[in-house]
């Protein structure tokens, strides 16, 4: 669910709250049959406006569109570009505006970086070599750098159902 204000004149115009309409409320399943579908999930984690667009978004699927008004317009993928998840934590490079973003995931590629133009066009996707599927909550940037958290958290479903900690 999304709450919002709408501010006017150092007024609030109106208090909404509006589930965001994902395919996974609508009951679609985690995973289809060609595998994981990065629409059937949740967008509950961030909301982000750039370029004119409100997003709504969770680590493991797409970001899911919403109109000034908080209804929900879709999953979206940037034109057919987007192919990865988005991070519910991306960046905005204070110098040109871009949004800086990753998507990770359990099968390769494990890791793979996003730029969004100040215009809201994505104009890079590059994969970037990890040894694994690591649980990449968040990243920095600097001025010439990504900085990636590889963590210890990993996706492996060889420990599914041997409890904590593994030995």
């Amino acid at each position: 669910m999304i709450h919002g204000v709408r501010l006017r004149d150092g007024r609030a115009e109106w208090y909404r709250n509006r589930w965001v309409r994902t395919r996974q409320l609508a009951g679609a399943p985690f995973v289809g049959p060609t595998g994981f579908d990065l629409t059937a999930v949740p967008a509950n984690t961030s909301v982000i406006r750039h370029a004119g667009h409100i997003l709504a978004l969770v680590e493991v699927g797409l970001p899911y569109e919403l109109t000034s008004e908080l209804e929900t317009t879709g999953p979206c993928d940037f034109g057919g570009r987007l192919t990865t998840a988005m991070t519910a934590h991306p960046k905005r490079d204070p110098l040109t505006g871009d949004l800086l973003f990753f998507g990770y995931g359990m099968a390769p590629p494990y890791l793979t970086y996003h730029r969004l133009s100040a215009a809201g066009e994505l104009v890079e996707s590059r994969v970037i070599d990890v040894p694994g599927p690591t649980m990449m909550h968040d990243f920095a940037i600097t001025e010439s750098h990504v900085v990636w958290l590889d963590l210890p958290v990993v996706f492996d479903l060889g420990l599914v159902g041997h409890g904590m900690p593994y030995r």
